[in-house]
């Protein structure tokens, strides 16, 4: 039965299975992670766009609020015929000519500077402009519609232009107080949505640094995939001549065949374990090389790997991040009064409360003992590092209950900035400890930035 034209059908049947299945396995996972690799591309141009608008929407303001500055007239900083006020143009005590520089003004001459520094244009517009230059463009004015109807708080969109493929990313400008005294006389009212500023960046980097990932993914999973789907194919061949030899042996030695079956049977189950119980180690003995093993955070190996990856990181991407050290007040006494026990409970619910106050894609690692690190990935400034210290400080001063049983501590934290405070692993180590001893120092439970 084995050799005839039916039974060969049925494995040419199977092998033509196995290599379908598996192409549509490696088609699927390669599509999979093709999205997740543009998802990605995509937020990395959103951060920059959100963080270039967000820098000139804090400069906007510190304008508006001393009601305009001014600088010496001259060929960067010519009078603004569209500025009306009663002392644009002045001259100082030693009859030096000083024009106004307004928010809108300003802007503009950021967005010159941008272009000319970073090759990323900014365009500051509105659906009733003042000035013809900042009319917006179809994109710009279909993005302002949007914004006046509440719609969405931002845009972001790969667009191929002339000159090739930019990201433009544009979000609205409110009336904010400091900003009535010019546009009340537009009729705008506090909240309003009065334009809005785009950014246009040049999304070629981007694209190859995601191509290449494509083209990494494509290669790895389709060769993979075939190798797979040989093995297989090579496996069914096997099995099936190995079959054919079994069922040419004599009827006298079907009992012999069907013992010698069943120990490859077993044989197989036995290896099958083996492997699952191997693979089991090896998983548990990775996650204790990496990972702590009271808490599950990161350990000190696996918070150095993430140190230089985030170096490297930011390197590449011209982008600030924080490491803190955080170090428990008071532990050893909870320690000496309560036991280890309740201290293992305090150290779990330490890790929870840290994890509680950063974001996911941030890192809290514990190095040891009562002391932890914490990598903010992606911070804007030192304003935002102060607010996650604040509440870090905040949550570890709240009681720790279990049961009758109540602890109390607090948290010594220093912090270095990238690459304000160092541009190596070893130096921002060295600076955020030493803050951190610094606040030890001055009385504990506060933060520090070096």
């Amino acid at each position: 039965m084995l050799n005839s034209p039916f039974a060969k059908r049925n494995v040419r049947f199977g092998v033509a299975l196995v290599y379908v299945l598996t192409a549509l396995l490696a088609l699927s996972l390669v599509s999979a992670q093709l999205r997740s690799i543009d998802r990605h591309t995509d937020e990395l141009a959103l951060q920059r766009g959100e963080g270039l608008f967000r820098l000139i929407e804090l400069t906007r303001l510190w304008n508006a609020r001393h009601g305009g500055v001014y600088v010496p007239e001259g060929p960067n900083a010519q009078a603004n015929p569209h500025l009306e006020h009663p002392k644009r143009d002045i001259r100082s005590d030693d009859g030096l000519a000083l024009t106004m520089i307004n928010p809108a003004y300003m802007t503009r001459q950021i967005a010159e500077l941008a272009e000319q520094a970073l090759g990323e244009r900014l365009h500051i517009t509105s659906l009733k402009p003042l000035r013809p230059a900042n009319a917006p463009d179809p994109w710009e004015r279909q993005a302002l519609e949007i914004f006046e109807l509440r719609e969405k708080t931002h845009l972001l969109e790969l667009i191929e232009a002339p000159d090739g493929p930019v990201y433009r990313y544009m979000a609205p400008l409110e009336v904010k107080q400091p900003c009535l005294a010019c546009h009340e006389k537009q009729e705008y009212k506090l909240g309003d949505i009065r334009g809005g500023i785009s950014v246009t960046m040049d999304a070629r980097p981007l694209l190859a640094v995601r191509d290449a990932q494509h083209w990494q993914v494509i290669w790895g999973f389709g060769g993979a995939a075939l190798v797979v789907a040989l093995l297989l194919h090579l496996v069914i061949a096997s099995q099936f001549k190995y079959v054919r030899r079994l069922h040419r042996v004599n009827e006298s030695q079907e009992r012999l065949i069907a013992e010698r079956t069943e120990h490859l049977r077993q044989a197989n189950q036995e290896l099958n374990e083996e492997v699952v119980q191997r693979k089991s180690l090896e998983e548990k003995l990775r996650h204790l090389a990496y990972f702590d093993a009271l808490t599950g955070l990161p350990n000190r190996s696996m918070f150095d790997d993430r140190l230089h990856q985030a170096l490297g990181h930011a390197d590449r991407y011209k982008c600030l991040f924080a490491l803190a050290y955080v170090d428990l007040d008071y532990f050893k006494e909870v320690n000496d009064t309560h036991g280890h026990t309740i201290g293992d409970k305090v150290l779990l619910e330490v890790a929870r409360r840290l994890q509680g106050e950063v974001r996911e894609s941030d890192t809290v690692a514990r190095l040891g003992g009562d002391e932890f690190a914490i990598i903010l990935h992606h911070v804007v400034d030192s304003m935002e590092v102060d607010s996650v210290a604040q509440r870090i400080n905040a949550r570890l001063v709240e009681p720790f209950i279990f049961g009758e049983v109540e602890a109390h501590l607090s948290a010594s934290i220093g912090i270095a900035l990238y690459p304000q405070h160092g541009d190596t692993a070893e130096k921002l180590v060295d600076v955020a400890d030493a803050a951190m001893y610094a606040v030890k120092e001055a009385g504990r439970n506060a933060y520090r930035i070096a």
